[in-house]
């Protein structure tokens, strides 16, 4: 199968995600992309949760395609790195439609404990995907390309440790931090996607 097909793959995949996430804040009446988490906008008894998990679960299938480009290599690291994507995408399914987040009133109640156990869990996989992804470039002897991913990671991980952080104590911090992993994560799979798609990834 043709490279472009991965590459472009994970190019609609990574933007349809993040086009369903502004598309949908708008659609919310009163809805903040800066003071409210991005689960709230499928949260159990949400009106438009259903249309959102569809987008969501289009855009996922998407980017588990966009994983196999990796799995299919006979690079070890790459196939790692691969198949940490695809359970994170896949994941990233079923917290969307079988443990939404159901927080009222303040209170968390145990299918929001479990939600943002799965989210932590798949945030976690991602970036050992990451991981995997840094030592199978530099298997492929990419040294003058591996400053971008190495920022990227790095930044992920900053913003998951603040994410993490701010859920154990309740800080409203939560909200930018966990649209800065979001954010880390697309622009990673975008670029690899592009470069992809481009023939400059092997």
């Amino acid at each position: 199968m043709k490279k472009k097909y991965f590459g472009l793959a994970g190019i609609i995949g990574s933007l349809s995600y993040f086009a369903s996430i502004i598309i949908f804040g708008l659609l919310k009446p009163g809805y903040s992309q800066i003071w409210q988490t991005v689960s709230e906008l499928n949260a159990r008894g949400e009106a438009n949760a259903i249309a959102l998990n569809i987008c969501y679960s289009i855009s996922a299938i998407l980017l588990i395609f966009f994983s196999f480009y990796f799995i299919l290599k006979k690079n070890f690291f790459a196939k790692i790195s691969g198949l940490l994507m695809a359970v994170s995408f896949a994941g990233l399914i079923f917290v969307n439609w079988f443990t939404p987040m159901d927080q009222w009133h303040g209170i968390r109640t145990p299918g929001d404990i479990i939600h943002n156990s799965v989210v932590t869990s798949l945030v976690v996989a991602f970036l050992i995907s990451q991981i995997f992804f840094i030592y199978f470039w530099f298997n492929e002897r990419k040294y003058n390309q591996i400053l971008l991913p190495l920022t990227l990671f790095f930044a992920s991980l900053f913003f998951a440790l603040i994410s993490l952080w701010a859920n154990i104590n309740q800080s409203e911090v939560i909200n930018i931090s966990e649209r800065g992993w979001i954010l880390t994560f697309l622009i990673w799979i975008f670029i690899l996607s592009c470069r992809i798609s481009r023939k400059e990834l092997v």
